[in-house]
C-alpha cells in the first residue's frame, strides 16, 4: 500500500511539474509574441513620426512676389527666412519686417491651438471605436491620422499663404496695419469641419474593416500613442509635465547619443530632435 501511495505521489508530482513547465512555456511564448507585436507597432509609430516631423518640408512659390518660402516646422509652419530676404531687397523697413514675422507667428500660434484641438477630437474618436491594440488597428487608424495632417497641410499651403502671408507682405510694403483675424477664423473653422467629416468617414469605414473590437475596453491607448505632443516628448524621453529646464536638459542629453561619424544617421536624427525641441518650446510659450 505504501509503495502504491508513493508511486501515486510521484506521478502526481511529475504531472504537476509537467503542467508548470508547459504553462510557463506557453506564458513565455505569449509574452514573446506580445513583445514582438508591440515592437512592430512601435516601428509604425516611429515611421509615422518621422514622416510627420522630417518628411513634411514643403517649398512654396509666392507667385505675386516671385520668391520661394520653406514650410517645414511642425506642423507645416514657415521659416520665413526667404520672406525676410525678400522684404530686405524690397527696402521694407527693419521694424516693419520684424512686425510682419511676429504677426505670422502669432497667426500660426492660433492655428496650432486649433490644430491640437481638432487632433484631440479625432483621437478621441479613435479610442471610442474600442479597437484591440494591434498592428492591424494601428495601420487602419494611421490612414486617417495621415489624412488629418494632409488636410492641415493643404490649408497652410493654400489658404494661409494666399490669404494671410500675402496680405501681411502687402501691408508691410505699404507700411500699413494688417488684420487677418477673419482669415484665421476661416482656416480654423474649415479644419474643424473637415475633421468632423473625417470622423464620420472613419465611423462608416470601421464596419467594413475586419478588426477586433474590445467592448469593455476603456483605455485611451490610441489617443496617447498618435498624439503629436506625446510623440514629441517621447522622442526626448521625458514626461509631458516636464518643465522647460528639464526639456532643455533632455534635448542636450539625447543629442550626445548620436555619433557624428555616421553622418547620414546623425543629420537625420539631429534634424528630428531639433524640430521636436522647437515644437515643444513653442507649445510651452503659447500655453503659459
Amino acid at each position: 500500500m505504501m509503495i502504491v501511495f508513493l508511486i501515486s505521489l510521484l506521478v502526481i508530482w511529475i504531472l504537476f511539474f509537467i503542467f508548470v513547465v508547459v504553462f510557463r512555456y506557453l506564458l513565455n511564448r505569449k509574452d514573446q509574441k506580445l513583445k514582438e507585436s508591440n515592437s512592430e507597432i512601435d516601428k509604425i509609430f516611429i515611421q509615422n513620426r518621422k514622416s510627420w516631423i522630417i518628411d513634411n518640408k514643403t517649398v512654396i512659390l509666392i507667385k505675386e512676389y516671385d520668391y520661394y518660402e520653406n514650410f517645414n516646422r511642425i506642423p507645416f509652419f514657415g521659416e520665413y527666412k526667404e520672406t525676410k530676404k525678400f522684404l530686405e531687397n524690397t527696402k521694407v523697413r527693419f521694424t516693419s519686417t520684424e512686425k510682419l514675422i511676429s504677426n505670422l507667428k502669432s497667426s500660426e500660434d492660433q492655428l496650432l491651438l486649433n490644430f491640437l484641438h481638432c487632433e484631440k477630437l479625432l483621437l478621441l474618436a479613435f479610442d471610442e471605436l474600442k479597437l484591440e491594440y494591434n498592428k492591424e488597428s494601428v495601420l487602419f487608424l494611421s490612414k486617417y491620422y495621415k489624412q488629418y495632417w494632409t488636410i492641415f497641410r493643404e490649408l497652410m499651403v493654400n489658404d494661409f499663404v494666399e490669404n494671410i502671408l500675402k496680405n501681411e507682405i502687402s501691408c508691410a510694403i505699404k507700411n500699413i496695419s494688417c488684420d487677418v483675424e477673419d482669415e484665421i477664423k476661416k482656416i480654423n473653422d474649415t479644419l474643424l469641419q473637415q475633421t468632423l467629416n473625417l470622423i464620420k468617414e472613419l465611423k462608416i469605414d470601421i464596419y467594413q474593416a475586419n478588426l477586433t473590437i474590445k467592448k469593455r475596453s476603456k483605455k485611451k491607448v490610441f489617443s496617447k500613442k498618435f498624439n503629436i505632443v506625446n510623440q514629441s516628448y517621447a522622442l526626448l524621453e521625458i514626461s509631458t509635465l516636464s518643465k522647460t529646464k528639464e526639456v532643455k536638459k533632455a534635448y542636450k542629453s539625447i543629442l550626445k547619443r548620436y555619433n557624428p561619424n555616421f553622418k547620414q544617421e546623425y543629420v537625420y536624427n539631429k534634424t528630428e530632435i531639433n524640430k521636436v525641441y522647437d515644437f515643444i518650446k513653442r507649445l510651452k510659450s503659447i500655453r503659459n
